[in-house]
């Protein structure tokens, strides 16, 4: 199989969130490096099609990088929104 097939999540260390969002540690960096590998394929591919091929799967893979990224922001952003209320609700009680 090649290096740009899907990531085996099996073998991967994972994070669990109390919001039930589950997210692969590192995931947009392996995308990415797999965005790389397609992109190397297709310079290495011998017709044009093939080529345009491996730039789709480029391009897939930078767009799940971009996914993955955007679920962590928004996890942190309300990670930080939760214990901003905390510590005020800790200082109204206090």
């Amino acid at each position: 199989s090649h290096s740009c097939d899907l990531p085996d999540s099996r073998h991967r260390p994972m994070t669990g969130h109390e919001s039930g969002i589950v997210i692969p540690m590192e995931l947009a960096d392996e995308f990415r490096a797999r965005a790389q590998r397609c992109l190397k394929f297709s310079q290495e591919a011998p017709a044009m099609e093939a080529q345009a091929h491996w730039i789709s799967m480029a391009q897939l893979w930078l767009n799940l990088a971009h996914f993955a990224e955007d679920q962590d922001a928004e996890f942190l952003s309300k990670e930080a929104a939760h214990d901003e209320i905390a510590r005020v609700t800790r200082e109204l009680k206090g």
